[in-house]
């Protein structure tokens, strides 16, 4: 079974020398909003992880970024082996 997911990037819209790059296999929106909902329970203590966009939102807070996709789409296995890059309508096998 292959799921499709997309790379992202989070922008910050007075700068957009700032940026975070990602993958999801969720909608853009849903995963911003749990950037935003784990960068809460971070901060909090709740939860451990640190994500590199977690110290653009100490700095400018989180409700001034974008969510922009790149125009690549990705497939995997299971959610662990990246099989293929879609690019320019060109699939390229990277494995």
């Amino acid at each position: 079974m292959y799921i499709c997911g997309i790379v992202y990037k989070i922008v910050y819209k007075y700068n957009t020398n700032i940026v975070y790059i990602g993958s999801t296999f969720k909608t853009l929106q849903k995963r911003l909003q749990k950037h935003k909902l784990q960068y809460k329970y971070y901060k909090s203590g709740i939860y451990k992880s640190h994500y590199r966009i977690y110290d653009y939102f100490d700095k400018y807070g989180t409700n001034d970024f974008l969510n922009l996709c790149i125009t690549i789409k990705f497939f995997t296995i299971f959610r662990s082996i990246c099989m293929w890059f879609i690019c320019d309508n060109k699939i390229m096998n990277i494995i």
